[in-house]
């Protein structure tokens, strides 16, 4: 189970190793998703599904935008930007290349001052990451100290932990 959580700890924290890893969602038939939080949550005005049109006027710093590149494990075709004075790195798809991109990652760090829906931000602590997404917890993937995951490895959030406090937020699909 140890060696399960930490990969899945390096996906979430990587967005270029999770953009190649897949960020569709799609848990197997046999496997529950636990609430839909990619359809509900947001990180400030960032959700799951946004047009990449829209994010420029949405964080206030230059974009650092990757390649675009093609994804076997969802045939679609990915690109990561960079948005490092405001804490933020988001995974973007396409069904053909050079097509409409959407949203399909986010991660936040600080300085970003985005909060989650549940009031949660980069500096947050762990017992009010606990009391906003009790409800979602997944307690498989959720290890006290080190990462919260709320929703599921499928579609979900994670939080990483350090000394107690919210590193990382991500939002998005960290498995298939």
């Amino acid at each position: 189970m140890r060696k399960r959580v930490t990969c899945l700890a390096a996906l979430a924290l990587c967005p270029a190793a999770l953009l190649l890893a897949g960020t569709q969602g799609n848990a197997p038939a046999d496997q529950a998703q636990g609430p839909d939080i990619l359809q509900e949550e947001r990180i400030g005005v960032l959700h799951i599904g946004m047009p990449a049109d829209q994010i420029g006027a949405a964080l206030p710093c230059q974009a650092e935008r990757g390649k675009e590149v093609f994804d076997a494990a969802t045939g679609e075709y990915v690109q990561e930007w960079r948005f490092p004075d405001c804490g933020v790195t988001i995974g973007l798809g396409a069904d053909s290349q050079g097509g409409t991109q959407e949203l399909r990652a986010i991660t936040i760090t600080r300085p970003s001052l985005l909060r989650t829906l549940g009031g949660i931000h980069a500096g947050s602590t762990e017992q009010e990451v606990r009391a906003a997404y009790a409800s979602m917890q997944d307690t498989e993937w959720s290890e006290p100290g080190e990462h919260l995951v709320a929703g599921s490895i499928y579609g979900g959030m994670i939080f990483e932990l350090r000394a107690g406090e919210v590193h990382s937020i991500f939002l998005g699909a960290a498995a298939e």
